[in-house]
Formats: C-alpha cells, structure tokens, sequence
C-alpha cells in the first residue's frame, strides 16, 4: 500500500514540475510575438493617403474591371504619397486581399515604387 501512495504522490510531483517548466518557458519569453504579415511588411501606412472613390483615376477603374478584382468598390484604395502606385485592399470577412499597381493603373508586384503596402 505504500509503494503505490508513494508511486501516486511521485507522479504527481513529476506533472506538477513539468507543468511549471512549461510555464516558465512561455514566461520568460522576452521577444512579442508578430504575425507574419508584420514581419514581412517593412511600410508604414503614413507613406500612403487614402483615395476617395471619386478620385480614383479611369486607368486604374478599367484595370480594376477585371473579374479578379471583384468587390474592390467596397474595398480601399490607397495612392503612395510618392506618386509610385496604389495600393488596393479587398476585404471580405477574414480574407484579405492586396493588389499593387503602378501609378498608371497598371498591375504590379509588390515592392518600392509599385506600391508598397501601407500596413
């Protein structure tokens, strides 16, 4: 009887130290966690103004025509203040979708001068 009071109480001091070493570890993490989307994004959203639909030039409305894009009316459009591109955010619940391009409408990949994205 002892020998199993004694193997209960052994394994429960084991569980209880393994759970504070876990703890521990989690704890003294001192880097924040980012998500990947933050990580890889190296811009500010203060290198962009907002466009409002009336000023969203006709080459960049006739891109946008295309089936790819649908849903960008109730998206965001973003101008780099630096006259390089737009940038065009589509959110639809959790799914997010960026598209760059160039300052005449035309699609780009992302990068400096195409349209960097602002968050």
């Amino acid at each position: 009887m002892k020998r199993i009071a004694g193997f209960f109480i052994g394994m429960f001091i084991i569980g209880i130290t393994a759970v504070n070493a876990q703890q521990s570890k989690d704890s003294t993490s001192t880097q924040p966690r980012t998500s990947t989307r933050t990580e890889s994004n190296q811009f500010n959203q203060k290198d962009y103004t907002l466009v409002q639909p009336s000023e969203i030039p006709s080459s960049l409305r006739e891109t946008l025509k295309d089936n790819r894009y649908t849903g960008w009316e109730n998206g965001k459009v973003y101008k780099d203040k630096d006259n390089n591109g737009y940038w065009v955010r589509i959110a639809s619940g959790s799914d997010v979708q960026n598209f760059f391009f160039d300052k005449n409408g035309k699609a780009a990949d992302k990068g400096p001068g195409v349209g960097k994205s602002p968050q």
